[in-house]
């Protein structure tokens, strides 16, 4: 049996179980780390300085750096040059070594007058707000650094939102040095925030005055003009700012979108046109182009722009709305919904643009949906005349002219009066045969009285939908003494504050609201979005649920309290306010749609996921749910079960090109090209300019290096979009690297990032292109090429946090591990608790051996990212090479319940089940995720490798001949089908399998170690040593899979002194269980019971958690009639999570007597791993006789002796079963079979003394 080489001792009552692993990529967690090796030369502590200070000077930062570390290595306690260290730091945007340095400085003696100041900007780029706080601005520091110190304290405070503790500090900052520009813009910031424009206008003017070049002053007062209204003065801003090059493009833009704004709509082209000529490619330029289009009624021409600019951006918002108000316009209304409805998705708030998505409905003649939104945007604003006249308009065009007519008396109670509403009311009511309450409608239109009880309320709500925070303060304030801080009024004044920024006001206005009106659900509403906001969910929870006792009916409020439970990770408790909405009726499944499409605009895909696993099986098989899943699904490149979620989506409703493109992408990403190429021609058949298609097309050609198709496309691509647009450069450059162009490619990439440097700086779409061409070189095998393009991107990009994550990756590609610590620590800074950053710089920490910071950075990441699969997944990782599997499980199960829907945490987890030897436990796991993943490979393959550990052998070849169907002539899946074959009997399928490998690749480490043992089964020792010294030119003699398989040849020629010197070697060279468990195999067969038994304890005494050797251990017990010890060790193996079917139908056996009911549960447990193993299905039937459970016991028995028709042992206790059935005859026979089959077999003398019973009777 090929089972004989692998690790495992062969005892009585032990049954042989193989402890294999696929030499595959399929096991997801890796442990190893290469060592870092480092070289300089010698230096004086001076000369190091010198240099690093030059290189400071001349902005050589990473020649600084090096050299203040240097330095630093001779002189680690020297002040200066921790300070300098710290300031080359800052320069280069890491701002946690900055801080960290400049704290050790600080720490060191060096004077807070030459560092606060650098300190306070490192402390703010990294986020820290709170040692920032406490940073003290003693007297002993000169005015200027106070004040600068100040300004800086004010701006965290503006980025928390605290409006006035900022101005606060800003006023502080101005009161020590009223000349400083930093502390006046500072200030200017926050009275633009409080809506206070004449006092931010006038104080950036000031400054201006004092430094008229500066474009960051002018930027801020075109922002200023602008919320307050005054177009021309905003454009004369920005004209100004355009005078600094760094800001030209940003300013001219934003120049043409006011003019815009304004109707001067030949000023604002003459600007677009300036900045075609500037710009490659922008999609904000293609959207105001298309919005210069729309305004002038050039409705084609739009939609020709407003496709460009979605073709770079399909999720941006204001794009999509555009698009659809135009595709309005063109008479559209089916491709109008299509654009609203992701508009609608992007940007879920804006309730324009869901407003014209209902008057699309009613177009559509979709009136139950058009009602529905006009529901859920009255639910949002109660008074909001546009949504009653929507909702109106779609109840009485059902047919449902009372409740339509009701609804319209509404209208005229509405915040906006509108005599035409009126009017409109009173037609339908003539109409209706109701004379007498028509004409009082109508003179109600001409007769509106502005001085009505709720007048004053509903002035300031309109004020604030207008933007004038000014005007609504004032009216506000009006209103609360008119009402003598009634509840309302309170409420009304809370959420002008929260409109101003004044989180702090606002909820004290809202708590006082509560005080004396504790169902004012807009207070309510509003304390619990403050808590939310500042992370604490516990409070937010509390008071929207006691809101609910005063609105119970409110979905919105139950799909926020699942949200927030969720958060908290209480699943339990989200679940039930979901099953609390849905028995409301169908309508809450749109406000729990409306919160996830909301986590997912927020950038919280995996969120949405875990909100949408809550609703039940109908709801969740709605076509917005179907939409908004597969949305998620595909922002988290789960492409399998986006390809799905989309193929039902397409069952329950029309096809549209969308869609189809949208399963294109999936299809495409599972490498299932055929299928992604139909869905695309089908899409064009729907729309045949339909361009996301056709760029689809195009790029599905490079994938499969069509290069004439790919040309084709091409062309079409640049009459469309023009010969600079970046799709068309991007797919020029690959086109290129095709057909080996290297010229021609660089050429392209140089267009692409733009000649002059400044595309870039507004055109973020092209730094997606940029990645896309530089990760193809890297997978082109061109290392050097991909770096120096990430640091042209670099470059052009400082700050955008996904250019420095790719350039810290290739870094870490090559080695440079310093480099690579430092571009992930600059898109840390850029984006705090970044999971991909982090997961960067743990990765080096883990490499220089320093696991507690690995630990730091995932935990603090965690605190921003709580259900991130791969911060978790590290948090495991570092578990285990800690020794702590327990620890390792808890994080992958978080992993897994806090995404139900992914099937990324499901691998991990399975593959950690199987790294524990509970290959059952994994293959259930992956076994809950089939229906969905079925063709995923990393599933197959775990999956394989389960079904494998377990010796179901049938079906881990029919699963890998479905993986091979996805990868055919994949070394690594023959290579494991060879293992499944070898186990089926098959060893000469086995080894055609493992030659193709070794064609396929020909340095295969798996196929030539599976070559060598199948020589060494077949006691072919000539084949085995050519087959190992083959081995050993590939990977050296010292390897550890050449080191088995010499001990494994030493073994089958019965050398076992030899065998146990080089199985001693290499667990001296490699110490690890698998390595102690060769070792001590061969100590048994020679005999050295007590040195086997000693080498591993002493193991477990070091690793107590390791369950294998703990099982091992048992069968050692087991095997000298130890059996107290032994159960003891199986009990332990099988807390560590190891679900060995072996442990269990030992366990089982040594506890018959004592426990025969544990003994049974175990039993069933072993069997249901491996059912078809003849050994443990003899134990149950053994269990089971001997509990009178006769009929299972005989069906099992006789399974048992089908599987293995010559085992004495189980024909023995067939015969004994059938004894206690009352069937003589029959168990006399299978005695006399098991007696002549094996005269020495260990329960002989019980079987004849049976025998001679049964004769006797």
């Amino acid at each position: 049996m090929a089972s004989d080489l692998l690790v495992g001792f062969d005892y009585s009552r032990t049954v042989r179980m193989t402890h294999r692993s696929i030499a595959t990529t399929f096991l997801i967690i890796l442990l190893s780390a290469g060592p870092l090796v480092g070289c300089s030369e010698s230096h004086s502590f001076e000369q190091y300085l010198s240099e690093g200070r030059r290189a400071l000077d001349h902005g050589d930062l990473s020649v600084a750096v090096i050299n203040f570390k240097s330095a630093l290595q001779i002189a680690p306690d020297d002040p200066a040059a921790r300070w300098l260290l710290g300031r080359a730091f800052l320069r280069q945007g890491n701002y946690v070594s900055a801080t960290r340095e400049l704290e050790r400085a600080q720490q060191l003696g060096i004077s807070n007058s030459d560092l606060l100041r650098d300190l306070a900007t490192a402390l703010l780029g990294e986020g820290v707000y709170e040692k920032l706080d406490a940073l003290a601005v003693g007297n002993d520091l000169s005015p200027v650094v106070r004040a600068s110190v100040l300004a800086t304290q004010a701006e965290s405070l503006l980025a928390r939102e605290r409006i006035l503790a900022a101005e606060e500090k800003a006023a502080s900052a101005l009161a020590l040095d009223a000349a400083s520009n930093e502390g006046r813009l500072a200030m200017a910031h926050v009275e633009s925030e409080l809506g206070r424009f004449t006092e931010a206008r006038e104080r950036v003017k000031s400054v201006l005055e004092d430094a008229p070049d500066r474009a960051d002053g002018w930027l801020l007062m075109a922002a200023i003009e602008r919320s307050s209204g005054q177009l021309d003065a905003a454009e004369s801003a920005l004209t100004k700012a355009m005078a600094d090059p760094a800001q030209s493009l940003r300013a001219q833009l934003t120049r043409a979108l006011v003019r815009l704004q304004a109707g001067s709509l030949d000023a604002a082209e003459e600007d677009l046109k300036a900045l075609r000529a500037k710009l490659k490619e922008s999609p904000q330029l293609d959207y105001a182009d298309g919005l210069l289009a729309y305004l002038r009624q050039d409705y084609r021409s739009a939609r020709s722009y407003l496709d460009a600019a979605l073709g770079k951006l399909p999720a941006e918002g204001a794009s999509l709305a555009l698009a659809g108000s135009n595709q309005l316009a063109l008479g559209e209304p089916a491709m109008a919904r299509i654009y609203l409805e992701r508009a609608v998705s992007a940007r879920p708030d804006e309730i324009t643009t869901r407003r014209m998505l209902g008057m699309t409905l009613l177009q559509l003649g979709e009136l139950e949906e058009a009602e529905a939104l006009a529901r859920q945007l009255l639910a949002q604003l109660p008074n909001d005349a546009a949504s009653m006249d929507l909702l109106a308009s779609a109840l009485m065009m059902q047919g449902k002219r009372d409740e339509g007519l009701a609804v319209l008396r509404q209208v005229r109670q509405a915040i906006i009066s509108s005599p035409a509403e009126a009017v409109r009311a009173g037609a339908a009511l003539l109409a209706q045969g109701s004379n007498a309450a028509g004409l009082d409608q109508l003179k109600a239109a001409l007769t509106e009285d502005p001085a009505l009880q709720t007048a004053s309320a509903q002035g300031v709500l309109k004020a604030l939908r207008a933007g004038d925070l000014e005007e609504a303060g004032s009216l506000a304030d009006a209103y609360r003494k008119e009402s003598s801080d009634g509840p309302a009024a309170l409420a009304l004044t809370g959420l002008v504050s929260l409109a101003r920024g004044e989180s702090d006001a606002a909820l004290q206005d809202f708590n006082a609201a509560l005080d004396k009106d504790p169902g004012r659900l807009a207070a309510a509403v509003g304390v619990a979005e403050l808590a939310a906001q500042t992370g604490d969910l516990e409070r937010a929870r509390h008071v929207l649920e006691s809101s609910l006792a005063y609105h119970p009916e409110s979905d919105a409020r139950l799909a926020q309290l699942a949200r927030i439970a969720l958060a908290m990770g209480d699943g339990e408790a989200a679940r039930g306010y979901v099953e609390q909405a849905l028995a409301s009726g169908p309508k809450a499944v749109d406000a729990i749609l409306e919160v996830g499409a909301q986590e997912l605009r927020l950038g919280s895909p995996a969120q949405t996921l875990r909100l949408l696993a809550l609703l039940d099986d109908d709801a969740a098989a709605k076509p917005g749910a179907l939409r908004l899943t597969a949305s998620a699904q595909l922002a988290l490149a789960d492409y399998g079960a986006a390809r799905a979620t989309l193929l039902r989506l397409g069952d329950a409703v029309n096809e549209e090109p969308g869609l189809l493109v949208s399963l294109a992408s999936a299809s495409a990403e599972l490498g299932k090209l055929d299928e992604a190429n139909a869905s695309l021609e089908k899409a064009l058949d729907l729309d045949p300019e339909y361009l996301p298609a056709r760029l689809g097309l195009t790029k599905l050609a490079v994938a499969r290096k069509d290069i004439a198709a790919a040309e084709r496309g091409l062309r079409g691509l640049r009459e469309r979009l023009g010969a600079s647009d970046r799709e068309v450069l991007l797919i020029e450059a690959q086109i290129a690297d095709l057909r080996g162009n290297l010229t021609a490619a660089n050429q392209a990439f140089q267009e692409l990032l733009g000649g002059t440097g400044k595309a870039l700086a507004i055109d973020l779409g092209l730094q997606g292109a940029a990645e896309q061409l530089i990760l193809g070189y890297v997978r082109d095998g061109n290392p050097q090429r991909a770096l120096e393009a990430a640091q042209a991107l670099r470059d052009r990009q400082p700050n955008a946090p996904g250019v420095h994550l790719l350039l810290g990756t290739l870094y870490q590609r090559e080695g440079q591990t310093e480099l690579a610590a430092q571009s992930f620590g600059r898109a840390l800074a850029l984006e705090p608790g970044s999971p991909a950053a982090t997961r960067g710089l743990a990765e080096i920490a883990i490499t220089q051996g320093d696991l507690d910071e690995a630990q730091r950075l995932y935990e603090a990441s965690l605190e921003r990212h709580p259900v991130d699969v791969d911060l978790l997944v590290g948090l495991a990782r570092l578990a285990l090479l800690r020794d702590d599997p327990l620890a390792a499980q808890a994080s992958l199960n978080q992993a897994v319940q806090g995404n139900p829907l992914l099937l990324t945490p499901r691998l991990y987890l399975a593959a950690y089940w199987l790294r524990q030897d509970n290959a059952a436990r994994a293959l259930s796991l992956l076994d809950e995720a089939r229906t969905i993943h079925g063709d995923d490979p990393g599933l197959l393959g775990l999956e394989a490798e389960a079904q494998l550990k377990l010796e179901r052998y049938e079906a881990a070849a029919k699963t890998l001949r479905q993986l091979e169907r996805l990868r055919p002539d994949d070394p690594q899946i023959l290579v494991a089908l060879a293992g499944a074959q070898a186990g089926l009997g098959d060893e000469a399928g086995a080894e055609r399998a493992l030659e193709r490998a070794l064609r396929l690749q020909p340095d295969s480490v798996a196929a030539l170690n599976g070559l060598a043992r199948l020589a060494i089964l077949k006691k072919a020792v000539d084949e085995a040593e050519a087959r190992i010294d083959a081995l050993k030119r590939i990977v050296g003699a010292d390897s550890q899979d050449v080191m088995v398989l010499e001990g494994n040849l030493a073994e089958a020629q019965d050398d076992l002194g030899r065998a146990g010197e080089i199985y001693g070697k290499l667990f001296k060279q490699s110490p690890s269980s698998v390595s102690l468990l060769w070792m001590a195999r061969v100590k048994v067969k020679s005999q050295d019971i007590e040195g086997a038994w000693r080498d591993m304890t002493a193991w477990l005494d070091k690793h107590p958690n390791d369950g294998l050797v703990h099982f091992e251990v048992g069968m050692l017990y087991m095997n000298v009639g130890k059996q107290k010890e032994a159960a003891e060790h199986y009990e332990r193996s099988l807390a560590l999570g190891g679900a060995n079917p072996i442990a269990l139908n030992n366990l089982a056996w040594l506890l018959r007597e004592e426990q025969p009911d544990k003994a049974l549960e175990y039993g069933r447990q072993a069997h249901a791993i491996s059912p078809d193993s003849a050994d443990i299905a003899d134990t149950l039937a053994v269990l089971l006789g001997e509990q009178g459970q006769l009929a299972e016991a005989q069906r099992l028995v006789e399974e048992a002796h089908q599987k293995a028709p010559e085992n004495a042992s189980i024909l023995f206790h067939k015969a004994s079963i059938l004894a206690r059935a009352g069937a003589p005859d029959q168990a006399i026979k299978a005695l006399q079979t098991a007696l002549a089959l094996d005269q020495g077999f260990a329960e002989r003398a019980a079987a004849e003394s049976l025998l001679a019973r049964l004769r006797a009777q």
